[in-house]
């Protein structure tokens, strides 16, 4: 009697435990089911924002999930609209927002599409992968790509909760195995960005913890010592920010914080409360930003809408990747511009909208250069003000702009010779005889530069040549107009007929009329008046 007894209630444990599996596995079945496993690959993973075929210089942005994410779904949001079903009766429809692809990058400036591309980081989000291995991976990756892709581009890693903790140990070993690589990736990372990242671990993890060993006792392969090693001041937490901290001055940081609490079930367990609270989500350094956003935890990277949470967020991520490709730019490009902008000079805001579109149209069936234009004008009518405006203010747009004074033989030359020291291009001496009358295309630095120019034909090789003042045509200005399949020519002069000197089909401007408006300005700045003080009279 009592073994029937006993094998009776071994059969009922059998089934219980049986039972208990089966409806964990209902509750994870993302992970175990085919149809719900994550579709998306692991590694480093294209978010294909543009058709971008930058391959030497620019900027790589890299989000990074949190634990117990879906690479699928964890940069998303469900978003209910309304709308009407066949019959004109209402129906509801339901789809996800991938905030990264649907909002961030459709709202970057052209400028930063131009030199930017898009990753995401997946890792293994189960449970079961320790830290120090996946930042290790992660490390790899990116090695990998500046390796084989992009040996001077930049980087921004952005990481969601665990996520950031994972890009604190990629930089740690990158730190490590700086001088063992083809490539620093190291000094290339520019800056960190943490979204609610516990930094000194949370007392949420605890209760992850719990159900860690909840999922093992079923036979359900995690790991609670990865729960365990994030609790609230782990001390393992505290001697890899130690690290961190030691060698990352040279990052920009910004962190973000919860400011709601969150009510819901996940990997750490039912959470009630802050997961990760300021003190946590925040370091203790002067340079560190701070920025607290209005949403739980699980809403620091997921939104629907451009609210104000996304914008604080997206202003935040602009914002540093403007500043990163903006020394990335000064550090490569060249602007041999010697002048600058008259005080006085007064913006003609017709003629410089024309001057931009007649530089963004293309010349078509050329193979010689790109965007040609002539602006011709009576003499002080602000022509070269007005070009030195449009290089000033496009200085970003172009890895090179170049500056020649087309007045004369000798300005030319001078000018050419300044423009092949600061492209660092070795110049043998003009060896023209005293006297000797040489052709301008004989030059030596003519030559060079010249033969630079045309050989710069990536897609990050865009430059931009102002010829100023060539009044004499017959002077030989024709010798040092520049072509290249990346180029864009401005020239000024004084005659209509300057336009020919260029390529058949090359566009012009009339520079020498101004709206009473400017004329206005031009004589009040002038006279060092304020336009907004004066009388209408005046």
């Amino acid at each position: 009697m009592n073994v029937h007894v006993g094998l009776r209630e071994c059969i009922i444990a059998g089934l219980t435990v049986l039972i208990a599996r089966l409806a964990l596995q209902a509750c994870i079945a993302s992970r175990l089911d085919a149809q719900f496993a994550p579709k998306s690959d692991y590694g480093l993973v294209s978010a294909h924002c543009f058709n971008s075929t930058l391959t030497a210089t620019g900027l790589d942005i890299i989000f990074v999930h949190g634990l117990g994410s879906n690479p699928d779904t964890t940069w998303h949001r469900l978003v209910e609209s309304k709308s009407q079903d066949d019959s004109g009766g209402p129906s509801l429809k339901r789809r996800y927002v991938n905030w990264v692809t649907d909002f961030f990058c459709e709202d970057l400036p052209a400028h930063v599409q131009k030199n930017t591309r898009v990753f995401f980081y997946n890792y293994e989000d189960a449970i079961q992968e320790r830290r120090t291995r996946l930042g290790q991976e992660l490390f790899q990756e990116v090695s990998s790509l500046a390796v084989k892709q992009t040996p001077e581009r930049h980087f921004i890693l952005v990481g969601h909760s665990y996520g950031g903790l994972v890009i604190k140990e990629a930089i740690i070993q990158a730190r490590l195995f700086h001088s063992h690589r083809a490539v620093n990736i190291f000094q290339q990372i520019k800056a960190a960005v943490f979204l609610g990242t516990p930094h000194r671990g949370s007392a949420s993890a605890l209760q992850g913890a719990r159900v860690a060993h909840l999922f093992r006792l079923f036979g359900l392969g995690t790991s609670p010592e990865i729960m365990e090693a994030i609790r609230y001041d782990s001390v393992e937490l505290q001697d890899m920010h130690r690290r961190f901290e030691a060698i990352s001055n040279h990052l920009k940081i910004v962190n973000f914080f919860e400011k709601r609490e969150t009510a819901r079930a996940s990997c750490w367990g039912f959470c009630s409360g802050l997961v990760v609270k300021e003190q946590s989500a925040t370091m203790d350094r002067p340079s560190a930003e701070i920025i607290g956003l209005n949403t739980d935890h699980w809403g620091l990277n997921k939104f629907g809408e451009r609210n104000s949470n996304y914008k604080r967020l997206r202003n935040k991520l602009i914002e540093l990747m403007e500043a990163t490709i903006s020394d990335a730019w000064m550090a490569h490009s060249v602007y041999s511009v010697p002048e600058s902008t008259d005080s006085i000079y007064t913006r003609r805001s017709d003629l410089s909208n024309a001057l931009e579109a007649k530089l963004g149209k293309e010349l078509e069936g050329s193979t010689k250069i790109r965007h040609p234009v002539a602006i011709d004008g009576m003499w002080g009518a602000g022509k070269t003000q007005f070009a030195l405006r449009y290089a000033e203010a496009h200085r970003l747009q172009y890895d090179t702009s170049l500056w020649i004074d087309a007045g004369s033989a000798a300005t030319v030359k001078a000018s050419v010779y300044h423009c092949a020291r600061d492209l660092r291009l070795s110049v043998e001496p003009d060896r023209t005889k005293p006297g000797h009358q040489a052709s301008l295309k004989d030059n030596p630095a003519v030559h060079i530069v010249l033969g630079w120019l045309q050989n710069q034909n990536q897609p990050h090789d865009e430059w931009l040549v102002v010829l100023d003042n060539a009044d004499d045509l017959d002077g030989g200005v024709r010798d040092v107009v520049s072509s290249g399949v990346r180029g864009s020519v401005i020239l000024t002069s004084l005659g209509k007929e300057c336009v020919e000197i260029l390529y058949p089909g090359a566009q012009q401007l009339q520079g020498d009329i101004m709206t009473p408006p400017e004329s206005s300005s031009l004589l009040l700045r002038y006279r060092n008046l304020n336009i907004t003080e004066v009388s209408r009279d005046v």
